[in-house]
């Protein structure tokens, strides 16, 4: 056996081994994911042609019963079907026959040199995994990438009193529309200045039926006025236990955001605020999953994320979201000898997607009333 063909049978060996423990590092080393896959929400090897699950949206009708009246059976529909394409990416590089030929006395070496490949791959790979965490695949050169969680985060424009922005007119998520009332129902109106205008009810306070908000985010305006102070820097606590109060209330039991994900300006916001009432405290739940400096406030972890757009931030919980690959690994990868262009190609790559649930979500936003 030459020296090149025993170096590509041991890269062969190697690389099932060294992306499971890729796939590892990449999920031990991102709070948000460590703690998706503490839920049970990393999934791996989707076989099918589509992502699809079920929502919740209606209840079973209560009858009241009087003077003996006889027992009326129905068989309610409760659930919607949300469904979500595959999105896939890859990075591919290639190892030259020229180099492959001068280090071809020393198999170790071509191994080594193959690694380092692989390994730039792969960490790439797991940049831009993060990085579409947020990313709006509904646009322009993001159009295919995977669902961040912009895709469904489109607020429509707002009056000087608001502090709850709409969907925009037209916004889809999984097949199906975000707007209020998209599927009927209703919502009480009893609050003298509703938190949105255009909405005209005390969503997402008061209450209502499950149908009316099944599949829509809230979306705080974190530039309004709240109790007569304006701005994130005064307002940032109070929007926070706001947001936990009413994902609890609309969402049920264990609804409430778990993590805070916000960019470095409402990061830092949050921070002096917490500083001044020394309120500062390490989140024992992420010191668990290996993060040891991770702040908390009202029961959910707060984090800075650079991939985050410093004037905006995200309450999620994850149990109402995941992450999936069609792979049986997070990633995929492919190493060949190409004969036409004499080289070795490595290629690592992803197909899946992030899923979300667009009611259990939380956004703050910075938008201009019009």
């Amino acid at each position: 056996m030459t020296a090149l063909a025993e170096a590509l049978q041991l890269m062969k060996a190697t690389a099932p081994q060294y992306f499971k423990e890729a796939t590892d590092h990449t999920i031990r080393g991102r709070l948000i994911l460590a703690m998706m896959e503490s839920q049970g929400n990393i999934v791996k090897n989707v076989k099918a042609p589509k992502f699809i699950w079920n929502v919740t949206v209606r209840e079973p009708k209560a009858r009241i019963i009087t003077g003996g009246q006889g027992h009326v059976f129905t068989n309610t529909d409760t659930d919607e079907q949300l469904e979500i394409d595959h999105a896939e990416f890859e990075v591919a590089e290639a190892l030259p026959r020229r180099t492959q030929m001068i280090n071809s006395n020393s198999p170790n070496a071509l191994v080594d040199i193959a690694g380092e490949k692989l390994d730039k791959c792969l960490k790439t790979c797991t940049r831009k995994l993060n990085d579409f965490f947020f990313a709006d695949n509904t646009t322009g050169i993001n159009v295919g990438k995977p669902t961040g969680i912009k895709s469904f985060i489109k607020p429509s424009t707002v009056v000087a009193a608001d502090i709850i922005a709409l969907p925009a007119s037209g916004t889809t998520y999984a097949n199906k529309s975000i707007e209020l009332a998209s599927l009927g129902g209703g919502w009480s109106s009893n609050l003298a200045t509703p938190p949105s205008a255009a909405a005209d009810t005390d969503w997402p306070w008061g209450e209502g039926s499950s149908e009316y908000d099944w599949n829509t985010p809230k979306m705080f305006r974190v530039n309004g006025t709240f109790n007569g102070s304006a701005g994130w820097a005064n307002n940032c606590l109070k929007v926070l236990r706001r947001s936990a109060a009413v994902l609890r209330s609309t969402t049920g039991e264990g609804g409430a955001p778990v993590a805070q994900l916000l960019g470095d300006q409402l990061y830092s916001e949050v921070e002096d605020r917490l500083e001044e009432r020394e309120r500062t405290r390490v989140s024992d739940y992420a010191k668990s999953l290996g993060f040891p400096d991770v702040l908390t406030y009202g029961n959910a972890v707060l984090m800075r994320e650079y991939a985050c757009p410093s004037r905006e931030g995200y309450g999620i919980n994850p149990n109402e979201c995941c992450l999936y690959s069609v792979h049986d690994e997070l990633f995929f990868t492919d190493q060949s000898w190409e004969t036409l262009h004499q080289m070795s190609t490595f290629l690592v790559g992803f197909l899946g997607n992030y899923c979300w649930t667009p009611r259990s979500t939380a956004a703050y936003l910075e938008i201009t009333a019009s």
